[in-house]
């Protein structure tokens, strides 16, 4: 989704807070503008520029980028600037489920659609309703790549604006002070300075920041911390530093502790997630996505996640995945899947009807003598029928229970992948007058139907269910990951084992894992 930066363009002139990081050899650089007594519906932009390595298109394979919005602003729109199709990426906006702040997400699925290593993220807003008297601003970005060895690589950065008027002055003999900080506190508490700009470390990790308000008390969110963590809470003012260390106590409010196992299968379901093309897909399926994408890479990224964190991170991954990998092809009841049985044009019809709708009920009337509206496939015909992407016989006839052909099939796959006959032809059992000469031609030329490794596309031959599922994978563009199959995937069909060819196509068909 493209969108236009409409406003505060003027802004950009005036910024005053830039970072620039370097992760896996990725720079990047945010810029925020100054900030000073801000209110509600005050305009605010800010832009983020990165360059990827030279190397980029030989090295990555996929680049994701997640930008938490600070909790008092709200983003208009975003614009990415850097020479791709709508096609070549997605960009879309969510919120969290805790905080409620916004988060937009930047998914380039495959790198080598980008022409230059440098591209752009504009961002334009205002001040939330309610908000007032804002004198800094934090945000924070995770950048996440899959290398061509399938590995996943991320990093969070914080970047805090700088106020436009400098910070408050302290009171003499003003002291700050920290609220005790009970086992599985998330939101630690106390009193400073009003205004005064509030960090918390750990050792020499940043693990959370805020600002007092007018009253001078703060409250800062961080992930819980293991009993006997000793924190630093820095208070920043105009006159400086002051330093103050607590120290995280037992106590009945415990919660979860901190997570110390891996996150290996946050990182699995990344890598496969962000390589789904999700162009057309319906607005609320790209949210729920790149909601999940989001908050995985964050979650990714975090030292210390607790387990709470991993295991909701992990539970919207594997939702994602189902509406980003839904199942076109089903099993049967006795557990097997048949996969060298050849598909009716029925068959065919009822698959290729459901992924256009995304798996959502048909309807349609047909104009076929032989297809009766009581057929449990008549709807899907009626529907494929309407959108040109099947045809009948000479007779009026459809022949709905007749085998499909290659030479047919490929003309449907042809019309549902918006390919043009071409005039071209490298079959040599292809004859030039061939009625789907140029739909064979086609799909060929597009990679999503080959032949039998011998220059021969056996156009008349009867196409198979795993025939089937390897093109439409192809069409689909969910190339197999293997790995990712083999430990997350079941194969619940008898008759399909590792040893055929079609193994793993079969399994991205069903949808696995269910």
């Amino acid at each position: 989704m493209k969108r236009r930066m409409c406003t505060l363009l003027a802004l950009l002139l005036i910024f005053a807070s830039t970072a620039v990081y370097a992760a896996e050899d990725i720079q990047s650089r945010l810029n925020l503008p100054a900030t000073y007594k801000q209110k509600a519906s005050d305009p605010y932009g800010m832009e983020l520029n990165v360059t990827l390595p030279s190397d980029y298109q030989s090295n990555l394979k996929t680049f994701s980028l997640s930008f938490l919005v600070d909790k008092t602003i709200h983003i208009d729109k975003a614009t990415f600037t850097g020479g791709l199709t709508d096609n070549d990426y997605r960009l879309m906006s969510t919120k969290t489920d805790s905080t409620k702040q916004e988060i937009v997400t930047l998914v380039i699925p495959d790198v080598k659609a980008l022409a230059s290593r440098d591209f752009t993220l504009k961002m334009s807003g205002k001040f939330k309703k309610g908000v007032k008297n804002v004198d800094q601003v934090t945000m924070s970005y995770v950048i996440a790549t899959v290398d061509k060895q399938g590995k996943n690589h991320s990093v969070q950065k914080d970047v805090t604006g700088d106020t436009g008027k400098g910070a408050p002055v302290a009171p003499s003999g003003k002291k700050s002070t920290v609220d005790p900080i009970a086992e599985g506190a998330n939101t630690l508490t106390g009193t400073a300075v009003a205004r005064a700009g509030v960090r918390v470390y750990r050792g020499k990790t940043l693990i959370g920041r805020g600002l007092a308000d007018n009253d001078g008390r703060f409250s800062v969110v961080i992930n819980p911390q293991p009993v006997g963590t000793a924190l630093r809470f820095l208070f920043t003012t105009k006159a400086g530093e002051e330093e103050v260390m607590a120290t995280v106590a037992g106590g009945a409010d415990a919660q979860s502790p901190a997570y110390s196992g891996d996150k290996k299968k946050i990182d699995d379901y990344l890598r496969v997630l962000t390589s789904v093309n999700m162009h057309g897909r319906e607005k609320v399926e790209q949210l729920q996505v790149n909601a999940a994408v989001a908050t995985g890479q964050f979650i990714l990224a975090k030292e210390d996640a607790g387990m709470t964190d991993i295991a909701n991170a992990e539970n919207s991954l594997t939702e994602a995945m189902k509406v980003a990998r839904p199942p076109f092809v089903t099993g049967y009841p006795n557990g097997t899947f048949k996969p060298k049985k050849a598909m009716t044009r029925a068959e065919v019809s009822s698959v290729i009807a459901r992924m256009e709708s995304g798996n959502k009920p048909v309807a349609g009337y047909t104009s076929f003598k032989d297809v009766d509206d009581s057929q449990w496939f008549a709807a899907s015909v009626g529907f494929m029928e309407k959108r040109g992407f099947i045809s009948g016989y000479k007779d009026g006839s459809f022949k709905p229970h007749q085998s499909i052909t290659r030479a047919e099939f490929a003309r449907i796959l042809a019309a549902y992948a918006g390919l043009e006959p071409t005039e071209g032809n490298s079959f040599t059992d292809v004859k030039k007058n061939h009625w789907a000469k140029g739909y064979i031609g086609a799909v060929g030329q597009a990679g999503i139907m080959t032949g039998n490794g011998k220059g021969r596309f056996n156009p008349s031959a009867k196409i198979t269910r795993q025939e089937v599922c390897a093109a439409l994978n192809k069409a689909l563009e969910r190339k197999p990951d293997k790995d990712f199959l083999d430990t997350y995937g079941n194969n619940p069909f008898k008759d399909v084992n590792k040893k055929m060819w079609s193994y793993y196509d079969i399994l991205e068909a069903t949808g696995q894992p269910q």
